[in-house]
């Protein structure tokens, strides 16, 4: 009853202490983790709801500051503030949560992407992308891949555009992941327009009209044909790009840009004047694509003068875009990764080294402490077996000294007698370890029995008494107060056993015990008033 009390005290304080350790809201954002990808909304409005000063522990506090981040990208929610991302980077760094680790490098790239800090964003971003390769998460390595892909798009680094939105999409597909698939064919297709690759863009983007129709997914569909338009326009097909920039801009997502591209594309082919009404209702300054359209339309209407003027504009925001990718130093970045990445292996290294020299180290202490206690054991098995060989002998002398004893002794060993007598006989002869082996484990088997074995015990002092005129009975009497193990003691003695083998019998580690006993009963006899007292001190000499 006490006991079932105990174990209930017990686990009742475990679970307050589990409790008072953990954070009161682990559970919601637990729950908000696992609606993320379903339910970004709910997720974010339960992540909101929770007070950041009650969040108890670093890794609270860091899963909340990584899941409010992700809520709030994925409904659309444009941050620049980097200082919450950053709690969540700093402490996984800290932990072997890979999953979480990545997570929070690929949404601090991001946050740094909006911020245009394209170095930054791309040092996360493949430190991420790395972590998904290691972790083999396919959805996580598209994530990644396109992020990186946006990068080097921002940064006109076209040839590693290509690569990585080829991986994005390769990736998605294995993940099984729409509607993934259908934007990273689109982000493909517009990648190798700006690559030049004008058929193969195409291509993509006819097959995502199919599954725009497939998936009745309208955003889709104007991003296909978008696609087409614009790439026909870069392939100079410009009475081809017409019909679908036309669809575009009739459509509710329409965007200034396809009113400019439908302008460049109705000039080239002779609608001067629908370029020109397009182009008036753009201002040149704003982008670069809307200038083009305004020089063009100066050209043909023979207005050199505003033409030059545009392409100053022109001009002066190609300056500014070159001056903005160089300041962006993306090789540095990459060498920081690289920095980053060996140092990280380095580090990797030396507690790979750490660690195989502590086992190959306690290896050797290992079998060192074995080898001590094999060697320790052989010398006590070797002990044993001497001993015991030893008793044996006595056994042999004894029965070769007294007839009383050869009698006592004989009906001792029974059956054991002709085996310990012939190997003996074997061992005068020819000393062997066999030999020697076989005495020790018939010595040990009568040990067995003669040290603990009250039945035997007591057979063997009837034989004593029959053999040595009553000599216990009459100790008995003469000492009651006497003692099993001198009792013992004084009856091996009689028998004409070794102090060595008496020691063995009466389990004594040491044989000093037996002379300290055996002095003992000296005095114990001599101040006795027994008649007997002579024959006994005599047994015992």
């Amino acid at each position: 009853m006490h006991r079932h009390l105990f174990h209930f005290i017990l686990l009742l304080l475990l679970s307050l202490l589990s409790h008072s350790c953990s954070s009161p809201h682990t559970h919601a954002i637990q729950e908000a983790e696992g609606i993320m990808d379903q339910y970004p909304d709910s997720a974010l409005s339960i992540l909101e709801d929770i007070p950041c000063e009650e969040l108890r522990g670093s890794q609270a506090r860091a899963l909340h500051a990584l899941l409010l981040t992700q809520a709030r990208s994925k409904n659309y929610i444009t941050e620049t503030n980097d200082s919450l991302i950053s709690t969540a980077v700093s402490y996984f760094e800290s932990t072997d949560d890979s999953h979480h680790l990545m997570l929070a490098l690929h949404y601090f790239g991001e946050l740094n992407f909006n911020r245009k800090a394209y170095a930054r964003s791309l040092t996360a971003l493949f430190k991420a992308y790395d972590l998904a390769v290691r972790l083999d998460d396919k959805f996580w390595i598209a994530m990644s891949a396109r992020m990186i892909a946006d990068i080097y798009h921002e940064n006109y680094h076209t040839a590693e555009e290509i690569e990585f939105s080829e991986i994005e999409l390769e990736n998605f597909r294995l993940a099984h992941r729409q509607p993934y698939i259908n934007y990273a064919i689109l982000d493909l297709a517009k990648t190798y327009a700006a690559a030049e690759k004008n058929e193969e863009a195409i291509d993509l983007s006819k097959q995502l009209i199919d599954s725009a129709t497939k998936y009745n997914d309208t955003i889709l569909y104007i991003e296909a044909i978008r696609s087409i338009g614009v790439t026909h326009i870069n392939s100079g097909d410009y009475s081809k790009a017409i019909p679908y920039l036309s669809d575009v801009c009739n459509s509710p997502y329409a965007n200034r840009y396809d009113s400019i591209y439908y302008g460049i594309a109705n000039l080239r082919v002779g609608n001067v004047a629908t370029a020109s009404k397009l182009s008036k209702n753009f201002d040149p300054s704003d982008n670069q694509i809307n200038a083009w359209l305004r020089y063009i339309v100066c050209v043909e209407m023979d207005s050199m003068h505003q033409a030059m003027k545009v392409l100053q504009q022109m001009n002066n925001f190609t300056d500014s875009i070159l001056r903005s990718v160089m300041s962006q130093s993306l090789g540095t970045s990459m060498r920081e990764f690289y920095i980053s990445e060996r140092n990280l292996n380095e580090a990797r290294l030396k507690s790979t080294r750490a660690i195989a020299i502590s086992i190959i180290i306690i290896t050797v202490l290992l079998l060192t402490i074995a080898a001590i206690y094999l060697i320790r054991y052989r010398k006590r098995k070797l002990e044993i077996i001497n001993n015991n060989v030893e008793i044996a002998r006595n056994l042999s002398e004894l029965l070769a000294k007294d007839a009383k004893s050869q009698a006592t002794i004989q009906s001792l060993l029974a059956e054991r007698f002709t085996v310990i007598d012939n190997l003996c006989r074997t061992l005068y002869e020819a000393p062997s370890g066999v030999a020697k082996k076989r005495i020790s484990e018939e010595i040990t088997s009568l040990i067995d029995q003669y040290s603990s074995d009250s039945k035997k015990l007591s057979e063997l002092e009837s034989l004593v008494n029959r053999h040595h005129n009553n000599i216990l009975i009459k100790l008995r009497n003469e000492f009651p107060d006497l003692k099993d193990p001198d009792l013992r003691l004084f009856m091996f003695s009689v028998l004409g056993f070794s102090n060595s083998a008496i020691a063995i019998f009466l389990g004594e580690a040491k044989i000093t015990a037996i002379y300290d006993r055996r002095k003992r009963l000296k005095a114990k006899f001599r101040n006795s008033a027994s008649p007997n007292k002579e024959i006994y001190l005599k047994a015992i000499s």
